[in-house]
């Protein structure tokens, strides 16, 4: 399907309406957006709560941004009075995280862990690049005993399925309204 380009307004209003995160990574006059209606490419990261299953499509994450994931994992978890299971979409194209967001990324997982029965990553693209990428980062949890409650996958969709499969959601719902919020 192809998506006709969004003029600078449209793109503004879409950015304010369906992605929360504060701070904005930087743009080149000029840089493309991508097939999601240039959504991901204006903000760190895109979040929405669907039944059980809390989902962050990551683009450039940020200290701030994790923090506040941080605190709406905790808000969710209460007002639903149960777990709930945290998915995670890193994009193909996104840039990687500066080193001290790695770290707090990683010392800050215990926390999110709290409120969620699992955390399933999705480390999107295809090729040799993204394959390492989703094999070291299944090392390096594996290395930080979160064996069994952290997962990897290879996509957004496979993350969300295993996450409502875990919950007893049902996928079918969960997936459509994630795709209607270009969380997938």
């Amino acid at each position: 399907m192809f998506l006709r380009p969004a003029t600078v307004s449209q793109r503004r209003a879409s950015a304010q309406i369906r992605a929360p995160c504060r701070s904005r990574p930087h743009r080149t006059p000029g840089e493309r957006g991508n097939r999601r209606g240039d959504i991901t490419s204006l903000v760190p990261c895109v979040t929405a709560v669907i039944d059980a299953v809390y989902f962050v499509r990551w683009q450039k994450p940020e200290i701030s941004d994790l923090r506040r994931v941080q605190a709406e994992v905790a808000s969710a978890r209460a007002r639903l009075d149960s777990p709930l299971a945290y998915v995670a979409i890193v994009p193909g194209d996104a840039e990687p995280p500066e080193a001290d967001v790695r770290k707090f990324m990683m010392d800050s997982m215990d926390e999110v862990l709290k409120h969620c029965q699992a955390i399933h990553f999705a480390i999107e693209g295809s090729g040799f690049k993204h394959s390492v990428l989703r094999s070291a980062l299944a090392g390096i949890l594996l290395v930080a005993g979160r064996r069994g409650r952290v997962f990897v996958h290879r996509s957004g969709e496979l993350a969300a399925r295993e996450a409502c499969r875990t919950l007893g959601a049902e996928a079918a719902i969960v997936l459509q309204r994630a795709r209607t919020q270009k969380l997938l």
